[in-house]
């Protein structure tokens, strides 16, 4: 196999034999949320491209799994984290991003096929795969904790 990186073209294809395998592997995900009543009433006269207003839509979507001893951590509930997803890094040199523009393709380290960092504050927490939340980009954990 080669170490040039993938064109355009080869990106969309196996990104679409992806898409199009997990679209007859998975059902499709529940709308999170529930519609307002101002949203019903405003359905019928937007297009389908607009999005409706839901209250009480989480940012997380939890599996189920419950932590042991959570009530000791209570306290700690409402501190704001900044979490962030990175797909990979790369090495640079100044002249090289001199010459950057619209268009410009940039090679990372990591593979298509790797699992994404999930960080906490810049810590690495997990990892996990780009999935879609309704019609915006998603992580869902694939691995969490000690990494």
């Amino acid at each position: 196999m080669s170490d040039e990186p993938l064109s355009q073209e080869e990106i969309d294809k196996l990104l679409q034999a992806v898409l199009s395998k997990e679209a007859q592997e998975e059902p499709a995900p529940e709308p999170v949320g529930t519609p307002t009543a101002e949203a019903a009433d405003l359905a019928g006269s937007k297009d389908e491209s607009s999005e409706l207003p839901y209250q009480n839509e989480p940012l997380v979507e939890h599996s189920g799994h419950l932590a042991r001893d959570l009530g000791k951590w209570a306290p700690l509930a409402d501190l704001q984290l900044s979490f962030s997803v990175e797909i990979g890094t790369a090495r640079l040199v100044v002249g090289d991003v001199m010459q950057f523009g619209v268009g410009s393709r940039i090679a990372l380290k990591s593979r298509w096929t790797e699992p994404l960092q999930l960080k906490l504050n810049g810590k690495v927490v997990g990892h996990g795969r780009v999935v879609l939340v309704g019609n915006k980009f998603g992580v869902q954990v694939t691995d969490w904790g000690r990494v």
